[in-house]
C-alpha cells in the first residue's frame, strides 16, 4: 500500500468514527506533513482521495472540510434491482413550474 493510501485510510477512519464530524476542518496540509512526516504532495494525494470518496470538500484558502455523509443501511438480500436501490438513495425535487408568457410581434 502506498503512503498516501495509508494516510487516506487513517483519515477516513477518523472521519467515519466521529473524530472529525461534518463541518469540522481537517488539520492544514502543513500540519499533516508534520504529523505524518510526508511530503505535501503525498498529503494532497490523500486529501484528493478523501474528496473523491465524498468525505471532504476542499475549499480554496480555507482547508479541507468534512462533509455530511449518509450511510445507507439495508440488507443486500432485499435489493432486487438498481431501481429499488436508487429510489432508496436518491430523492430529486420536482421541477418548479413557471407561468408561460405569450409574446407577440406587432408591426407599426
Amino acid at each position: 500500500m502506498k503512503k498516501y493510501e495509508q494516510i487516506f485510510k487513517e483519515l477516513e477512519h477518523d472521519i467515519t468514527s466521529g473524530i472529525y464530524q461534518a463541518g469540522d476542518y481537517l488539520p492544514t496540509e502543513n500540519e499533516l506533513t508534520q504529523t505524518y512526516h510526508m511530503s505535501r504532495d503525498t498529503i494532497r494525494k490523500a486529501l484528493s482521495l478523501l474528496a473523491e470518496a465524498g468525505l471532504i470538500q476542499k475549499i480554496h484558502g480555507s482547508g479541507s472540510q468534512v462533509i455530511k455523509h449518509k450511510q445507507i443501511d439495508f440488507p443486500v438480500s432485499q435489493l432486487t434491482s438498481y431501481k429499488s436501490w436508487s429510489t432508496l438513495t436518491i430523492s430529486i425535487p420536482k421541477p418548479m413550474s413557471l407561468p408561460l408568457i405569450n409574446l407577440s410581434l406587432m408591426k407599426n
